[in-house]
């Protein structure tokens, strides 16, 4: 029975870790993509190592924390905003669209037991929904917010 549950958290934890990687990976791309400065990005939540990425040219740090439930993309936001909205909602969007990739994957074809698969789909559509929906916290909204000059 202890194996199982440790199995099981493992396991957990391991799929909730490649769900916030792939948002955060997502965000990533579409800063190369438009092409917008990004100064960390960041996995996970606390205590971190920061590891300089010298490819990039940006002075990027990639910042890893055990405990990955979240993350973030620090990218420069004036650059951002003198972009198209079409280059805003794909930079916005695309961390929503890779928790919506992992989503759909572990739905049809990630064969593990189905409080595992639960636990990821829920996860990632609160991520969805935290990530577009006005929150307490700096969230994917608040870039649209502050880029459209919204009232709060």
């Amino acid at each position: 029975m202890s194996e199982y549950l440790v199995s099981y958290i493992l396991k957990s934890y391991l799929f909730l870790a490649i769900s916030v990687s792939v948002h955060e990976i997502c965000h990533c791309l579409a800063a190369g993509i438009i092409r917008i400065p990004v100064h960390r990005v960041s996995l996970g939540l606390g205590i971190y190592i920061e590891i300089p990425l010298k490819r990039t040219g940006a002075g990027t740090c990639l910042s890893l924390s055990p405990f990955l439930f979240g993350g973030c993309v620090e990218a420069e936001k004036e650059p951002l905003f003198k972009k198209k909205p079409v280059a805003v909602f794909l930079f916005v969007l695309s961390g929503s669209m890779g928790n919506l990739a992992v989503l759909l994957f572990f739905l049809i074809f990630a064969e593990t037991e189905s409080g595992i698969r639960t636990l990821i789909c829920l996860y990632n559509l609160t991520a969805i929904a935290i990530s577009l929906f006005p929150a307490g916290t700096e969230n994917d909204y608040c870039i649209l917010r502050e880029y459209f000059q919204f009232e709060n």
